[in-house]
């Protein structure tokens, strides 16, 4: 609620919340605890998604980020290609990113990390997703 209030998020507060459902209601949603089985939620301007990616690789993913580039890369080679594409052709090609980090403590959080832009001629080069970071502060409602 206190980033509701206050109206915004940027990089220098060190923003950090405990679920991506918390993460995803500072953007006038209002999902219930457990009911985000994905990375992210869509935002109704039909534009901007909230993503939660794990910066560091996994079994499923590699994704890192490299000053203000996010790189995206799915490991499933059968599956690479479609999702490259399909997020390419969709209208969604603003995230506003929340990276999945463990704490000092060892606990998950959602850290923010800024709003980005899908760059589009680098993406399909090498089967990837290239996202730029545009802004360091993201409006709350």
């Amino acid at each position: 609620q206190y980033w509701i209030d206050r109206g915004y998020i940027r990089i220098n507060d060190d923003c950090a919340f405990h679920t991506i459902v918390d993460a995803v209601n500072c953007f006038g949603q209002s999902y219930k605890p457990k009911s985000i089985w994905s990375a992210g939620a869509k935002l109704s301007d039909g534009e901007t998604y909230i993503w939660c990616p794990k910066l560091y690789p996994n079994d499923k993913w590699y994704n890192e980020e490299i000053d203000d580039i996010i790189i995206e890369r799915c490991l499933n080679e059968s599956k690479r290609d479609r999702h490259v594409e399909r997020i390419t052709e969709s209208s969604y090609h603003k995230r506003i990113v929340f990276a999945r980090v463990k704490d000092n403590l060892g606990q998950l959080k959602y850290r923010f990390k800024g709003l980005y832009k899908l760059d589009t001629k680098d993406s399909n080069k090498k089967r990837q997703l290239v996202w730029r970071r545009i802004q360091n502060r993201v409006e709350t409602f």
